[in-house]
């Protein structure tokens, strides 16, 4: 046999193939597909999942009914506030000029009225609201990247309209909803990106 020499012109060649499909195959982590949630999330609202809409006004349109009979749709707006291991829910009724205070405990949500001016929340009465959920459009999110949701809270048969809050779907698909840890969705193969 005889050994052949090759071309100065096919080496470089070769040489360029060669890296060619090296970079190619390198390059499949960035067209293959990414986790996102496979659907919204719902949680029930707890001592430890409040945290999340704490501090956001959630405004209730007509579902006064869920508070007392008497205010059947009467709009309220709800801002929950934490701090440490209590729980306050101050509600405004703009339409009869009515305030209330209340003290918010969990297993539903029940809010024991401290402060009102409306007659049919006085002092000391306790409102029992189940479900007590809060909702986020977790649905497509992809993972570990935060970005702005509609969330949502139903008390009873009224839901909040739609805020949008920062989410985060981790690797594993716990929800962070701001810095609060609300609960897990399954994971499924998005688009290429």
């Amino acid at each position: 046999m005889r050994n052949r020499i090759l071309s100065p012109r096919v080496v470089p060649i070769a040489v360029a193939c060669a890296a060619v499909v090296f970079l190619t195959q390198c390059n499949k982590s960035s067209t293959a597909p990414k986790q996102v949630a496979a659907s919204n999330i719902t949680v029930a609202t707890t001592a430890s999942t409040v945290a999340a809409v704490s501090a956001t006004p959630l405004s209730f349109p007509a579902g006064g009914a869920v508070l007392a009979p008497a205010l059947a749709n009467q709009s309220f707006t709800m801002t929950l506030n934490t701090s440490g291991s209590a729980t306050t829910a101050a509600i405004a009724l703009p339409g009869i000029n009515g305030n209330v205070q209340a003290n918010v405990t969990f297993g539903s949500c029940i809010f024991t009225v401290s402060v009102s001016n409306v007659a049919s929340l006085p002092v000391g009465s306790v409102v029992t609201i189940s479900p007590c959920t809060i909702n986020a459009a977790t649905g497509g999110a992809q993972t570990d990247t935060q970005t702005n949701v509609p969330v949502t809270m139903t008390l009873g048969s009224a839901t909040s309209s739609q805020v949008s809050l920062p989410v985060t779907v981790s690797a594993t698909g716990g929800v962070t909803i701001g810095t609060t840890n609300v609960g897990t969705v399954t994971l499924t193969n998005g688009t290429g990106g």
